[in-house]
């Protein structure tokens, strides 16, 4: 159990965030008393399939240096005994609650929202890599169970490009992760 722990929060985002580490540390019994550090990271966007967010060749290609500076930083700040909350101040958490207003509503949509279209050739990746364990290989057939989370790793890694979360819009390109 974590009783009594100190946590270490990292977050990362596309271009949403505020209050992520806050938020999560709200998850936990007495997780906001117990955080020592919170950071986010911006990351590659991995949302395939809404022309908002396009996925961009520098993001698939390289890593993304910004975090990995970042997390430099941090690891050397910590080792020195550095404490920071990032996202903890007035003006994330107001961040966080505007960003927030509508998530919870598309948050429960999505839980329901994961579909094979007919392409599908039930080799079962999207199955092993759900990190929800929201899929299942039935028949040939990859089944839900309602508890999608919307990290997209299905609709991105589908050889087929058969799978689709909350907007059910083929992919024109996948992410396969930096350099993938």
């Amino acid at each position: 159990m974590l009783c009594g722990k100190k946590l270490i929060i990292f977050c990362t985002q596309m271009l949403f965030s505020g209050d992520g580490a806050r938020a999560f540390a709200r998850l936990l019994p007495g997780g906001e008393d117990r955080v020592i550090y919170t950071e986010h990271f911006l990351m590659p966007n991995n949302i395939c399939n809404f022309a908002l967010f396009p996925i961009r060749e520098k993001e698939r290609l390289q890593k993304p240096p910004k975090a990995l500076k970042r997390l430099d930083r941090v690891c050397a700040g910590l080792q020195k005994g550095i404490v920071k909350k990032r996202g903890w101040n007035w003006f994330s958490t107001l961040l966080g609650k505007v960003q927030n207003v509508s998530w919870p509503k598309i948050e429960q949509q999505g839980r329901s929202s994961f579909l094979a279209d007919e392409s599908c050739i039930g080799c079962g990746l999207c199955v092993k890599s759900c990190p929800a364990h929201n899929l299942e290989l039935i028949e040939g057939r990859v089944v839900q169970k309602d508890n999608c989370t919307l990290c997209y790793r299905c609709v991105n890694l589908c050889p087929k490009q058969s799978c689709t979360v909350f907007l059910h819009k083929k992919p024109v390109k996948q992410y396969k992760g930096p350099a993938g």
